[in-house]
């Protein structure tokens, strides 16, 4: 009820969700980096992160009595680059880290538990790491998916569960009568590794191969 409730207050620049909130003007900046600016909220840009982001907005400046600015932006990746200061484009962090830091919390990091995350952590070392605070108190996984179409029709034709890994099993079953062929794909508009997911994940490709040993799906010659 109080998310609820929360989100009603948003509307109008004048209204407060508290009755005895602190007026806009009696409200301040804090000072960071040597300099005086709003607490700044980095928020992803889907409805959970927004809900919580906005609630800690609300308390940060109508019962704590500070200025706040947030700013969205797409994804987990950047949220550590952005609360040390770094520019990004995209999905990307492309440096020009530290000072001014203008962006101080954010909430709800799906990469908290990736392999990576303590990589960028240690690059981000010149400039201020950001800490974590602990859960919110729920978790997610994320992966990969099968679009719904696919998924209806080889359950429709043949009972094949696309979403149970061992379906996938070619020796027993066919599961590419249910996906685009390969040979349909426009290859100019795929990127080799190195020049995608690599930026941002050193060394996926590497664990792609160990885990699924699936040399037919890799270029070896070039990775």
């Amino acid at each position: 009820m109080f998310w609820v409730i929360s989100l009603l207050c948003m509307g109008a620049f004048a209204r407060t969700c508290f009755p005895n909130a602190i007026p806009h003007l009696d409200r301040v900046n804090i000072t960071f980096d040597d300099i005086m600016m709003p607490i700044g909220i980095w928020q992803n840009a889907w409805d959970s992160s927004g809900i919580v982001s906005q609630i800690y907005k609300i308390i940060a400046s109508e019962k704590l009595g500070f200025f706040v600015n947030e700013e969205i932006g797409p994804a987990s990746e950047l949220i550590l680059g952005k609360l040390a200061g770094c520019s990004h484009q995209g999905f990307a962090i492309t440096g020009d880290c530290g000072a001014p830091r203008r962006f101080h919390v954010s909430f709800e990091n799906w990469l908290t538990g990736s392999p990576w995350t303590q990589q960028w952590l240690e690059d981000l070392i010149p400039y201020g790491v950001p800490m974590d605070l602990g859960s919110m108190g729920y978790e997610g996984k994320s992966g990969m998916f099968v679009l719904s179409g696919s998924l209806n029709a080889a359950l429709a034709d043949s009972g094949l569960a696309l979403s149970f890994y061992r379906s996938y099993n070619a020796s027993w079953f066919d599961p590419s009568k249910y996906t685009e062929p390969v040979d349909n794909v426009d290859l100019n508009r795929l990127k080799k590794c190195a020049d995608s997911a690599e930026i941002g994940y050193p060394g996926i490709a590497e664990l792609y191969l160990r885990i699924t040993g699936d040399t037919g799906g890799m270029n070896t010659s070039t990775y």
